[in-house]
């Protein structure tokens, strides 16, 4: 028998949680049943199957990436606003790893609800470095290098890449000013 009230944002949170403990590649419905106290069939009453919730998921990481990101750079421009989304982007990646995970894949050109909803987060990111007079194909690529770094960074710090003694934070903070640098540069 489903559990009454179960609805289909309560087993996409449900998910984060797991994804955010156990890893995106970990994610299975039955773990999700499990936690509801459900049978599997139960799930599908809210979700098409394992390939939907990860979709779910994603939407999800990109909402909520984007609505902290819009929160932390609110009245910010330059400089101010590029720290605060490295340390944004730091952060988030930190504190929900497994949905951190779902913001990496580019969406589909045909899912039109994950391309929207990635286009959002694009535009906030394009926002920021528009600041320092970036346009066209000279945002895109800048935005393509500050991912890039970005992504490399906090995965080696969530995996325990970083195994000297100095300390990370201060690589971190050398790492945003250098890439800051790059981007008062003509």
């Amino acid at each position: 028998m489903p559990r009454v009230g179960l609805t289909a944002s309560q087993i996409v949170e449900a998910a984060a949680d797991f994804v955010d403990r156990s890893g995106w590649e970990a994610l299975k419905l039955s773990a999700i049943a499990d936690r509801f106290r459900v049978k599997l069939p139960s799930l599908y009453k809210h979700v098409a199957g394992l390939e939907d919730l990860r979709r779910r998921l994603r939407l999800f990481a990109l909402e909520r990436f984007r609505i902290k990101l819009q929160e932390a750079l609110t009245a910010k421009s330059g400089q101010a606003a590029f720290e605060t989304f490295c340390r944004v982007y730091r952060d988030f990646a930190r504190t929900r790893p497994g949905v951190y995970a779902g913001l990496v894949q580019a969406p589909d050109p045909s899912d039109r609800e994950l391309t929207e909803q990635s286009d959002r987060l694009l535009a906030v990111v394009f926002k920021v470095l528009e600041s320092f007079g970036l346009r066209d194909n000279a945002l895109v690529h800048q935005t393509r290098i500050l991912r890039s770094a970005l992504h490399g960074f906090v995965t080696l710090e969530c995996s325990g890449g970083f195994g000297l003694p100095q300390s990370i934070e201060e690589t971190f903070k050398r790492m945003v000013a250098e890439l800051l640098v790059c981007l008062k540069e003509p």
